[in-house]
């Protein structure tokens, strides 16, 4: 469920006084999107939150499967472009991954996964062109940067690259979320919590004995400070430092 997971940008988009009307309207839909079902949302809503007209809304988008289809395309579009710009100025690659999804998990509390799932009964269109964008991304930045940290000497290469984003990224998070939600677990826990404290301990794992670990302790200090000074991911620290001895 990761390709979901641009909505990081919706402060700095909100609070720009030059965005056109058209692009408020897609943004206060997709953050209603993350409160209300897709069938209960109306333009009506939308109008008073921004102060415009219901006329104003069906001048920019004939209907409302519209806006949906084109704020997702829109929004998600900027959270990649934003990604690749932004990472790409890592030159180490391990460093690259493990900062990009460091950001991705934190941002990542905003988003709703019950909405999500709602949405993919309701939208199949729309939902099967998020996927398919994602898996652009996947495979044109993250398999890429993967492979390169693999022949650079940061990660193990016996390891398939393609086998590693299966072990990185396992989809049965979110199925045991929607199962149990994790009463089973301690309560502090959350699908996010878990799947930061997974992929980031899956890192070290992988990483090699000489500067692969290097990178992941050198990281794991830098996010540690990160986490106090944002109160972000409290419970990590703990299992980071676990994760180093």
């Amino acid at each position: 469920m990761r390709f979901f997971i641009f909505l990081h940008l919706v402060s700095d988009w909100y609070e720009n006084k030059d965005m056109e009307v058209k692009e408020k309207i897609m943004l206060e839909f997709i953050i209603t999107l993350m409160e209300k079902d897709y069938k209960s949302i109306k333009m009506d809503d939308i109008a008073k939150k921004l102060r415009i007209s219901k006329k104003t809304i069906y001048e920019c988008f004939e209907s409302k499967e519209v806006l949906l289809e084109q704020s997702f395309t829109t929004y998600q579009t900027k959270f990649y472009n934003n990604i690749v710009n932004e990472y790409l100025k890592i030159e180490n690659p391990l460093e690259r991954i493990l900062s990009c999804m460091y950001d991705i998990f934190v941002c990542s509390k905003t988003i709703n996964i019950s909405k999500i799932k709602e949405l993919q009964k309701s939208n199949t269109k729309v939902f099967t062109e998020v996927l398919a964008r994602h898996l652009v991304f996947v495979n044109t930045f993250i398999l890429p940067t993967i492979k390169q940290a693999q022949d650079k000497g940061y990660i193990f290469k016996e390891i398939d690259s393609e086998l590693l984003l299966v072990i990185m990224f396992p989809e049965d998070f979110v199925e045991v979320n929607e199962r149990t939600k994790l009463k089973k677990y301690n309560s502090e826990y959350d699908i996010f919590k878990l799947g930061a404290i997974h992929f980031f301990a899956v890192m070290r794992g992988i990483a090699t004995s000489d500067k692969g670990i290097k990178t992941c302790d050198e990281f794991f200090e830098k996010m540690e400070k990160d986490i106090r000074n944002k109160s972000v991911f409290p419970s990590l620290i703990e299992h980071l430092n676990k994760i180093n001895k």
